[in-house]
């Protein structure tokens, strides 16, 4: 009876969803099956385009969306070329003042209260700090900026930061208090919907335009100063003025990354200085080992399933997978493959080495998540997880990374190659993906 009423629910969903369902069906081919499947294991929501002949537009429609909204239609690469074409003609026209000015305001503040006029920031390199007081990830960054900031102007450098605050406006004490301890300026707590009125948002500028965005309502330009902030993906947005060379401002965005690896040697974040950082990754890239990556100071080791620490010297010349992933996460509960395919390529294809990189709060769920698992792992907390995520790139759990037994990297999409092939797509090289689409095409001719 339970079980009949579950279904009746599940039929009820369906139908207040104004859009159709499809299931597999007697004529659908292997490889039909294997790249929706693909697709459909990707993560959920997901959400895949088609045209009107039944051909795959694109299946990165969510992400369409969430950065676009309907401007983002008809997900064309076209589409999407006009839009960043836009979005690069607004960069180029926009100044300090367009951005950080409002019609009520030309100015910022210090945490001591001061006004300091917009117009004496011109000239100067700004860095605009997208951060809330409240959020602990922002507070240990802002530590590490300070310290960067504290040395720039101990060397003579003349660098200004200027804090957007994301902090609702309830906040004010917590702002306040955070606030305090910046050497910086800010713009003022409850005047973050100047943002949206002059950044991109007002491009080309005109009288016209600003009349425009006066007749919108508050909740509409407070909504639009997030999705400003989520088109662009970043925390963080540094401008330098470099004058008759360049004639106009330089932006580049996301450099939480670069300061977090690079420290002070990211200054004076011009396209020359990330392009030299830029080589030096790629050399480090080049010389990649094992040891380079998992061992940082005393931290050398890994914990093994029965609590015993192994050295990473250990793990030299196994082909090792880096399983990032967390308790709280409802897909990495659903990832049965990586078990399953664990114990057939040890026993098919030798030693393999997964290490849990945790993304857990908790102690205790720390280590109840660890107790389902049969490999190993860092400790709680370990500061190796941070440096492992900023170099492949890790956005969201779960990732799973494969590493040669050389050290280097062999992909940081083995989640999917697992999800979609199973054990089979070990060890997750290209060269392995086109057999096994040879094995496929193989398969349905037999079919035929």
């Amino acid at each position: 009876m339970r079980q009949k009423g579950a279904q009746t629910k599940k039929k009820e969903n369906y139908q207040e969803k104004p859009f159709a369902n499809a299931r597999f069906n007697q004529s659908t081919t292997p490889r039909e099956r294997d790249a929706l499947n693909a697709n459909a294991k990707k993560g959920i929501p997901h959400l895949v385009i088609l045209n009107p002949s039944g051909k795959v537009v694109t299946d990165s429609g969510v992400e369409i969306i969430v950065e676009h909204g309907v401007e983002g239609y008809t997900f064309t690469q076209e589409r999407l070329n006009e839009i960043k074409e836009q979005e690069e003609t607004a960069k180029r026209e926009q100044s300090l003042k367009s951005i950080l000015e409002s019609q009520s305001r030309n100015y910022v503040v210090a945490a001591d209260g001061r006004k300091v006029l917009v117009t004496e920031l011109e000239g100067k390199m700004v860095g605009l700090y997208f951060s809330m007081t409240s959020f602990d990830e922002c507070e240990s960054f802002t530590r590490k900026l300070i310290e960067m900031y504290d040395k720039l102007i101990a060397q003579g450098e003349i660098f200004k930061v200027v804090m957007i605050p994301l902090d609702d406006e309830d906040e004010d004490d917590s702002f306040k208090k955070g606030f305090a301890s910046m050497p910086w300026f800010s713009l003022p707590l409850k005047d973050k919907t100047s943002i949206e009125e002059h950044g991109i948002l007002v491009y080309p500028f005109t009288p016209e335009r600003f009349s425009e965005l006066e007749q919108i309502e508050k909740a509409k330009r407070e909504a639009q100063t997030l999705e400003s902030i989520l088109v662009t993906g970043d925390h963080d947005l540094v401008i330098g003025k470099y004058g008759e060379k360049m004639g106009r401002l330089f932006i580049h965005s996301n450099v939480v990354e670069a300061i977090e690896e690079h420290g002070i040697l990211v200054y004076p974040f011009t396209p020359e200085r990330f392009s030299e950082l830029e080589q030096i990754e790629k050399a480090k890239r080049e010389a990649q080992t094992l040891e380079s990556i998992l061992v940082t100071g005393d931290h050398d080791f890994v914990i093994g399933k029965d609590g015993e620490k192994i050295l990473v010297s250990d793990l030299v010349g196994k082909n090792i997978l880096l399983y990032f992933s967390a308790h709280w996460c409802p897909p990495c509960h659903t990832f049965t493959k990586l078990k399953e395919a664990y114990e057939t390529i040890k026993a098919k294809n030798g030693p393999l080495g997964v290490i849990f990189i945790s993304s857990d709060h908790d102690q205790d769920l720390f280590d109840d998540y660890f107790a389902t698992m049969s490999w190993m792992d860092f400790p709680f907390g370990d500061e190796r997880k941070a440096s492992l995520s900023r170099l492949f790139k890790v956005q969201a759990i779960l990732t799973l990374v494969s590493i040669w037994p050389s050290g280097k990297t062999i992909t940081i999409g083995a989640r999917n190659l697992m999800l979609s092939h199973g054990a089979k797509a070990f060890p997750f090289t290209e060269e392995r993906m086109k057999e096994i689409e040879a094995e496929i095409s193989l398969e349905e001719k037999k079919e035929k």
